[in-house]
């Protein structure tokens, strides 16, 4: 009886001690399921258009309707600073601005997308300069997408592992076009002088393409305290694919460069239409230039 019970005794004990290590990996387990979070990106951009233009929009597009670009970016080109930029999380659109004139064709942008536990699938679709001129084919395109370094996991009862920060591999994203979207392009003067009345107003001309039916666009100013537009709806389509819009400075704008208050003011007038179709137009108001712009 006496070794019945040593016996009895030992088998529980065994038992015990298989549940519990058990438990103990079960909980590895779990730590070692964690993924590293993706939450940044950078696109490299090169080609000898770059050197001839101020501002591009970058229309991109994230695999996934739960990864989106935050708003704020960094920008990185010799020859060239940022004045402006603009991301817009729900179409994928990141706008930029800078001044000077890049001078070896390469430029770098740089932002935040929210946390996915994959490496995100990033896509260059369309890339145009002010005025809506399409340069998607004149430009090289490189995205990157990164994570942060995790920090050190602590488990309890097991010694404290260690992780090992993980890179992602640099992938070259292609750059997918597709011909048959509807676009509209818009030109104009890119810099008034007020100092020259006539250039206290000008005209922008927008020109519709590959529209399969009539649709009503809308036109903006990003800062009416600096200048209006109008008309600020009309329609466009595969008949009616011209338009011109009229841009009025602020008269307090004129004057306070005039009295040597403010150098300059930069707007921008955008224009979107109902098929997906937009551009924008940045515009400088300025007093310091000795010739006279169209």
């Amino acid at each position: 009886m006496k070794h019945f019970n040593i016996l009895l005794i030992s088998i529980l004990f065994f038992l015990l001690n298989s549940l519990f290590c058990q438990k103990s990996f079960s909980q590895d387990e779990s730590f070692a399921a964690n993924q590293v979070a993706f939450d940044s990106y950078s696109i490299n951009l090169s080609g000898n258009v770059l050197n001839t233009v101020t501002a591009i929009n970058i229309t991109t597009s994230v695999a996934g309707n739960s990864t989106k670009l935050k708003p704020g970016v960094t920008f990185k080109a010799n020859g060239a600073s940022l004045i402006l930029s603009d991301v817009n999380p729900s179409t994928g659109v990141i706008s930029l601005v800078w001044s000077g004139n890049i001078t070896d064709g390469k430029l770098t942008v740089s932002g935040k997308i929210n946390p996915v536990s994959t490496l995100p699938q990033l896509t260059i679709t369309r890339i145009e300069a002010a005025g809506g001129k399409d340069i998607t084919g004149e430009v090289t395109a490189l995205i990157k997408a990164a994570s942060p370094s995790p920090p050190p996991i602590t488990l309890t009862p097991t010694p404290t592992p260690t992780t090992t920060p993980v890179e992602s591999t640099p992938t070259p994203t292609p750059v997918i076009l597709n011909e048959n979207l509807p676009s509209i392009q818009l030109s104009g003067p890119d810099i008034l002088n007020v100092d020259i009345p006539r250039q206290r107003r000008t005209i922008i001309r927008v020109l519709a393409s590959k529209f399969s039916k009539t649709t009503r666009c809308t036109a903006d100013s990003s800062d009416k305290t600096i200048a209006r537009v109008s008309p600020r709806m009309f329609p466009l389509g595969p008949v009616l694919k011209r338009r011109v819009l009229i841009v009025k400075i602020n008269p307090a704008v004129i004057s306070s460069i005039l009295n040597g208050e403010i150098t300059e003011e930069i707007v921008t007038i955008d224009v979107n239409c109902g098929n997906g179709a937009e551009a924008f137009k940045e515009i400088i108001i300025t007093s310091e230039l000795e010739e006279e712009f169209e």
